[in-house]
Order: structure tokens, then C-alpha cells, then sequence
């Protein structure tokens, strides 16, 4: 039996870095100034719609690029990319809506695509948003308890791991968002409502899991 852990995984490795890159400029009348860098081979992507903060997915286009971390910028500013074969997965800023341009150096090439960041407008406050979280979270966790109480031997381990796993990470995030400034808890909420279709897809694969649970 497979259980949500693996999904979670994919989840929780997805981390926004800064990169600060200097530049030095050097003027003289005698020297001819350094050699201009050479064009990098332009590799498009799909264009994107994405919410700030949204952990976002394109797919190139005809092209395979392996798998490992990447810098790159969007607006300027500086995203980790995560390359998975012929997939860029990347958490989108908190920057304005508007259209922008995803640029990623990689072994002699240019990974390019345009990105539409949408206006994201929360419906519920910052802490009310935390305790849908939590609610769903002990919803996903009871269900795990009851399809647990059905097995045995591996697959009842593997069950109780992630229910320890989820209980874990929920006393961590209570714990966590206790000590965040205001501004850092509406972070924390547009970043949930950005990838609340995420959150959904692991509640509702639990739920299938339990609904077609052996007797």
C-alpha cells in the first residue's frame, strides 16, 4: 500500500533561497574592457499563471535537463529552481501581479519562460486561515487512524509513521506561527491560499485511500 509520505516529501523540498551576486565594474582609458559574455542558447518553457508565493510547475519544451537545484531570476529577483528531467518546479515570489520574465543559466543554456503573477486576495484572516490547516490536518489524521486500525505488519507501520509524522508537523507549525510578526503571518496565509489546491490533493488522496481500504 502507498501512503502520502512521498507526497509530502515532494512538498516540504521546495525552498525559496537569496542569492546575491556581485558586480564589479572596472573603467580605464587604456584597457579595452573585458570580453563580452557569449549568448547563452535560449530554452523556452511553458508560459505560467501562478499566485505569489505559489510553488509553481513548467514543463520545457523538447528538452531534458536532468535533475538538481538551479539559481535563477523572476522580476529580478532570485528564485531556486528545482530540475526534474523535463520539469522547472520553483516557488513564485511575493511580488506584484503583472508579466514577467523566468531566466535560469544552465550548462551553456538559457532556461526562459513568461510568467503571469495573478492578484491573490485572502478570504479569511491570517489565524483563521491556520486553524482550517490544522482542522484538515486532524481530519487527514483520523482517517489514517481508522484505515490503520484495519491493518497489519508493514502497511499499519508505515500508517502510524505518517500519522506521527502529521502530528509532528502540525504542533510545529502552531508552535512556529506563534512567534511570527503580523506581516510574516499574512505571508504564511497567502502562501496557503496560493497553494491551497496542493493541500487539497493530499487531504482528497487520503480520503480515497481510506474509502478503498481493504476490509
Amino acid at each position: 500500500m502507498k501512503t502520502i509520505l512521498p507526497i509530502r516529501h515532494k512538498l516540504t523540498s521546495l525552498i525559496v533561497s537569496v542569492l546575491l551576486v556581485p558586480m564589479l565594474f572596472m573603467l580605464s582609458c587604456d584597457d579595452p574592457g573585458p570580453d563580452p559574455e557569449p549568448e547563452l542558447e535560449e530554452v523556452l518553457t511553458e508560459e505560467g499563471n501562478f499566485f505569489p508565493f505559489e510553488i509553481a510547475q513548467l514543463s520545457l519544451q523538447g528538452e531534458k535537463v536532468g535533475t538538481g537545484k538551479i539559481q535563477g531570476t523572476l522580476n529580478s529577483q532570485p528564485v531556486e529552481i528545482q530540475l526534474f528531467d523535463s520539469v522547472m518546479v520553483f516557488t513564485v515570489p511575493g511580488i506584484a501581479p503583472g508579466v514577467y520574465e523566468l531566466e535560469a543559466p544552465h550548462e551553456g543554456k538559457m532556461l526562459t519562460s513568461t510568467v503571469t503573477v495573478k492578484e491573490l486576495a485572502l478570504s479569511s484572516s491570517p489565524d483563521q486561515i491556520l486553524q482550517e490547516v490544522i482542522q484538515e490536518s486532524d481530519e487527514t489524521v483520523q482517517r489514517l487512524i481508522l484505515d490503520a486500525e484495519s491493518r497489519s505488519g508493514p502497511d499499519k507501520a508505515a500508517l502510524l509513521k505518517d500519522i506521527q509524522t502529521l502530528n509532528g508537523w502540525k504542533s510545529n507549525l502552531e508552535q512556529h506561527y506563534a512567534n511570527l510578526s503580523p506581516d510574516e503571518k499574512q505571508n504564511f496565509a497567502k502562501t496557503v491560499a496560493a497553494n491551497k489546491w496542493w493541500l487539497d490533493e493530499i487531504h482528497s488522496a487520503v480520503v480515497r485511500l481510506s474509502l478503498t481500504r481493504d476490509p
